[in-house]
């Protein structure tokens, strides 16, 4: 059996979720996949509200918007020993929205795909910098949160313009 890397403590909540991880592992069929659908299968999406939740509470809570699905995404591959990204994505739009989303690896593979709450993406680009231009079809501007800074402070911290990258596409 394979072991859960603990990267990070969790909060009280971190049972439930070590549990939700363990028993997706003894599941027969791909990890990815079983992940996948069981939080498509317990998670109810709501709409934005630009408060971060961490992955353990959202197991809890069953409810959560699209960065913290992204971010649960992030947290239990992470654990299960996947190379992972997550990346905050500018629409590009007058209103300020982003889109989040975890970029992860397979196992033993070189190519780089992306799963969040709207869709598993398996092994889209060797170049780990087109997966934000990838998620939205379009070159878009992105960055890549310090993760224990969002961690300990419950927060994305944004950069300046600046230090935005334009995605390859």
């Amino acid at each position: 059996k394979e072991n859960i890397e603990d990267y990070r403590p969790m909060g009280k909540e971190g049972a439930e979720l070590y549990s939700f991880i363990r028993s997706r592992m003894e599941m027969s069929g791909d990890l990815v996949d079983n992940i996948y659908k069981s939080v498509n299968d317990i998670i109810n999406k709501n709409s934005e509200d630009r408060k971060l939740q961490m992955p353990e509470k959202t197991l809890k809570m069953y409810s959560a918007d699209n960065t913290d699905i992204a971010l649960l995404y992030y947290d239990i591959l992470k654990r299960c020993g996947y190379k992972v990204h997550f990346y905050v994505i500018d629409y590009g739009d007058i209103a300020g929205n982003i889109y989040c989303t975890t970029a992860f690896r397979e196992k033993e593979a070189d190519v780089w795909g992306w799963i969040d709450a709207n869709g598993l993406e398996r092994e889209r680009a060797k170049n780990i910098q087109r997966i934000p231009a990838l998620v939205l079809s379009a070159s878009v501007d992105y960055f890549e949160p310090d993760m224990d800074e969002l961690f300990q402070k419950k927060v994305i911290i944004f950069p300046p313009p600046s230090k935005w990258t334009k995605s390859l596409y």
